[in-house]
């Protein structure tokens, strides 16, 4: 039976896109902590479509897992360790 994710600690507007560890890799055997597809990557790190898509390219951000056939996503924890990897803006 399917239960609602709690409310994930991560990005809260990017929970809709996530997937939690009780959802994720359900019956596969596998533990995940959470997988975020690209709407919730894009809010995370403000970048567009073609800027993560590029980075990937250039080595700069994570490298997305495959889901499916025609689906990806990125370990939460790859982008959360990027976006701490980021220097601040001076203000």
């Amino acid at each position: 039976m399917f239960s609602p994710c709690p409310t994930p600690s991560f990005v809260d507007v990017a929970s809709k896109y996530a997937l939690c560890a009780s959802h994720a890799g359900q019956g596969r055997g596998t533990t995940v902590s959470k997988i975020l597809r690209l709407p919730a990557v894009m809010q995370a790190t403000g970048l567009s479509k073609a800027s993560v898509y590029l980075g990937v390219k250039k080595g700069t951000f994570p490298a997305p897992v495959k889901l499916g056939v025609r689906a990806v996503g990125w370990p939460a924890e790859a982008i959360d360790e990027w976006v701490k990897s980021r220097p601040s803006a001076a203000v």
